[in-house]
């Protein structure tokens, strides 16, 4: 949603004049330049970086990333992402009810 709404929005946005005093063509070619050689990484790696997704999404969208290499980069991250996430959980959920056991009711049917 969020690469979406930069990709359909976020032009427009650059143009308004208000914007524009903020960042003007030239600091915004230098980005696009910046992120087409840097953007894939930082796609890929903003999935394990708390706080980084929604501008890196919202500008992959604004700098117009090519939707298929976006939505790669995130699967291929998520794909990494959610079992290392399910490991981690299950094995420090186990050290915290070994150590604390006794104070932590275990919900069954």
């Amino acid at each position: 949603m969020l690469y979406g709404f930069g990709y359909y929005a976020g032009r427009g946005v650059l143009q308004m004049r208000w914007f524009r005093r903020y960042i003007d063509a030239e600091r915004l070619n230098s980005a696009e330049s910046w992120f087409q050689k840097k953007g894939a990484k930082i796609v890929f790696f903003s999935r394990f970086l708390p706080g980084t997704r929604l501008p890196t999404y919202l500008t992959a969208g604004v700098l117009r990333m090519p939707v298929i290499r976006f939505a790669g980069l995130l699967f291929f991250a998520a794909l990494l992402w959610t079992p290392v996430l399910v490991i981690f959980s299950y094995y420090t959920g186990a050290l915290f009810v070994s150590e604390h056991g006794s104070q932590v009711k275990v919900l069954s049917r």
